[in-house]
């Protein structure tokens, strides 16, 4: 084998690798309709796949058709191990996904477009933020 193929060979697996990189994704329920970025996904099972540093898709896992994709802003983080998952603000019935954490990177992603935060009020006494694990 020469020296040129052995280049060539490297550049294909350094190409695949890369490539497979970029194609985290996990498994998540989420069992409530929510926003993203002001765009309404309903409750349901869904992978979460990491197109880039900047877009996340939603893919339905059942139909297999990409339900939405989100733009994100990456955040510098500590690679993450175990679990991602996606992190939710509440207001009252309502469910706004404000982060996004993938297993096997170290993407601590705020959604791009946060919504203002709502004022508490009768009808909204929570504003809580919690977590929903992906595996």
């Amino acid at each position: 084998m020469n020296r040129s193929h052995m280049l060539l060979i490297a550049i294909v697996f350094m190409l695949a690798s890369t490539a497979a990189s970029a194609q985290i994704s996990a498994p998540v329920y989420v069992p409530f309709a929510f926003t993203a970025n002001h765009q309404h996904l309903p409750a349901g099972v869904y992978k979460v796949e990491l197109l880039s540093d900047r877009f996340v898709a939603f893919v339905d896992s059942q139909t297999g058709k990409t339900e939405r994709i989100v733009m994100v802003r990456p955040q510098a983080g500590p690679h993450i191990e175990s679990i991602g998952g996606l992190v939710f603000a509440s207001y009252g019935s309502r469910y706004v996904l404000r982060e996004v954490r993938m297993t096997g990177s170290s993407m601590h992603s705020e959604l791009a477009i946060q919504p203002k935060p709502e004022p508490l009020n009768a009808k909204n006494q929570t504003g809580s933020t919690f977590e929903i694990s992906m595996r």
